[in-house]
């Protein structure tokens, strides 16, 4: 089972480390020894528990989870080629739109800023009256 990529679902993680153990189906569901999850520099996402990930696996039980990916059962979210970022489960999202030039965030409950605002341009607000 070493030296290839396989196919599994995350049984364990370790938010401390941004690690995983990995489930194999095909392999008697073997679970692997924690992997470490590849990653973009100053990004940091773990997937969910049973989420269906992409690992590499090296000679003596090391390897590195490549990451989740799309499934029927975990499709992705409805979406806009021309927009990139990153939507959460309880309906949050923070995206650019390349088509308009905008910066859309919205949240489920509070947007919390820490540290300064500076705003330069026209601030309009819906709902509340100042």
């Amino acid at each position: 089972m070493y030296g290839q990529i396989k196919v599994g679902k995350v049984s364990t993680i370790n938010p401390a480390l941004a690690a995983v153990r990995v489930t194999f189906p095909d392999a008697d569901d073997l679970v692997s020894p924690e992997m470490p999850l590849l990653v973009s520099p100053g990004a940091y996402a773990v997937p969910e528990v049973g989420a269906s990930v992409l690992c590499l696996l090296f000679g003596g039980g090391a390897g590195i989870c490549l990451g989740s990916y799309y499934t029927d059962l975990a499709p992705p979210p409805n979406v806009i080629t021309a927009r990139s970022g990153t939507w959460f489960p309880d309906g949050s999202y923070v995206y650019y739109d390349k088509t308009i030039g905008e910066l859309k965030i919205k949240a489920a409950s509070k947007v919390r800023i820490e540290g300064d605002l500076v705003v330069t341009g026209t601030i309009s607000h819906g709902g509340l009256i100042p």
